[in-house]
């Protein structure tokens, strides 16, 4: 998000930091850390998608079995599910 946020790609009312602490808590949000096990499946993902931070989400969704937030339609290569 703050990379997007510098590149005048997302515009957020307030900080990034408030913005993410309200809809943590509004949202019930559970932040997912980054596993060894996330980082060593996205060695064997196909090159569907080269962004590397999104493959990792591919990878994360992949090992926790949870769905993926994204207007990528790229995601819909991997056998993820993509809201």
């Amino acid at each position: 998000m703050a990379i997007k946020i510098n590149l005048k790609k997302l515009e957020i009312p307030g900080t990034l930091s408030d913005f993410v602490k309200n809809h943590i808590i509004a949202n019930n949000i559970r932040i997912l850390d980054i596993r060894l096990s996330h980082i060593y499946r996205v060695e064997g993902l196909p090159y569907h998608h080269r962004d590397p931070f999104d493959r990792l989400k591919i990878s994360q969704s992949i090992d926790e079995n949870i769905p993926v937030i994204s207007s990528d339609f790229r995601f819909d290569q991997y056998k993820i599910d993509r809201i």
